[in-house]
């Protein structure tokens, strides 16, 4: 089984990408994107390691608060998966390695599962006709998500976004 990131350096070239988003508004989300032509079915897992920081020690952000998204698809808004998970932020002014790179923020997804998340969205539609292509289709990943929109296809990847969402909260609002 082949890994898309870190498996083989001719194959993938790994690259590191920092963000800064502050102030983002309850129900918004920033995020960075990059326009390619990509096969992903020749990979197994898609591998990504993220560390948050907190801007300062007063910052009383908590794990679920934020969310790590991102997309694969042919487009960013009508045709594609998006996987989401909450992480954790770093303390301020923490030095231990452990504390920086939690294991809580290694993302690892196995890309059938999005396939799958696909296939169960159709059987769904197909059979009761309650899910529309346009609409979000989501599936629980333990306490992460998999949302299917459109008609995603792993062979032709065109765009692959990556960002952070401030999730609206359904009843009492984090005031982030």
């Amino acid at each position: 089984e082949k890994t898309l990131v870190g498996q083989n350096e001719k194959e993938v070239n790994e690259q590191s990408l920092t963000m800064k988003v502050v102030n983002l508004s309850d129900g918004d989300a920033r995020g960075v994107y990059k326009n390619t032509t990509y096969d992903f079915r020749r990979f197994g897992t898609l591998k990504c390691y993220l560390h948050a920081e907190k801007i300062d020690e007063n910052d009383d952000l908590n794990r679920g608060d934020l969310k790590f998204f991102i997309r694969l698809g042919s487009d960013f808004t009508e045709n594609y998966y998006e996987y989401e998970m909450p992480f954790d932020l770093t303390p301020w002014g923490a030095t231990d390695t452990a504390d920086i790179w939690p294991k809580q923020n290694y993302l690892l997804i196995d890309l059938q599962k999005l396939i799958d998340a696909k296939q169960a969205r159709n059987i769904e539609n197909r059979y009761q006709g309650t899910v529309a292509l346009t609409d979000v289709y989501t599936v629980a990943d333990g306490e992460n998500t998999i949302n299917v929109v459109g008609s995603p296809n792993l062979s032709d990847v065109n765009v692959i976004m990556m960002g952070i969402k401030n999730p609206r909260k359904k009843s009492l609002d984090d005031g982030d």
